[in-house]
């Protein structure tokens, strides 16, 4: 009864904010992203019992899809903030994250029946992906503030020959930024 409370909320919120057309900053996710994997850890959970109990089959085949559309948002929220101020690990995580929601998600919808063991082997494949390798956190994150300094610099006329000059031309945004 809990998460179907909370379900309804986020979809009034998220309505609000689609109406109003105001974006918070940086809430969306955090409301989104944790529920969602208590969800798919109460659905992981209720495997056991799908057939004694009418009402955690019922969950468990509707509650994925009403999830989808909450995930849509925290992905669009997030996506505004990266596309303003790039990856950083916890915006890395956010989303590989939700791409594991997401996923395992659309495992629920498309699946007849569920084998507790692909929610542990494919958050393992994910957290190993996280860590190790071209598309761990640290790398994507440091390839994408790198290369927002280089365009803030490169906006700004300061670099030259691969050297940072400065230069007392630039706006008070764009030094914070920098």
């Amino acid at each position: 009864p809990l998460i179907s409370i909370y379900t309804v909320i986020l979809y009034v919120y998220f309505a609000k904010i689609l109406i109003t057309q105001t974006w918070p900053r940086g809430i969306v996710s955090n409301l989104v992203l944790w529920y969602a994997v208590l969800c798919a850890a109460v659905i992981f959970f209720l495997t056991p019992i799908l057939e004694e109990k009418p009402i955690a089959k019922l969950f468990r085949v509707w509650f994925p899809r009403l999830l989808i559309p909450i995930l849509a948002m925290m992905f669009v929220s997030i996506g505004k903030r990266i596309n303003q101020y790039g990856f950083t690990e916890n915006r890395y995580y956010v989303v590989l994250l939700g791409i594991w929601i997401l996923f395992v998600m659309i495992y629920f919808v498309l699946s007849k029946t569920l084998r507790n063991i692909f929610l542990p082997l494919s958050l393992s494949l994910f957290v190993f992906i996280s860590v190790y390798g071209p598309l761990s956190a640290f790398n994507i994150s440091s390839m994408s503030q790198n290369s927002r300094l280089t365009a803030l610099l490169e906006k700004n006329n300061m670099i030259q020959d691969g050297l940072v000059i400065p230069s007392a031309k630039v706006s008070k945004t764009d030094k914070e930024d920098i």
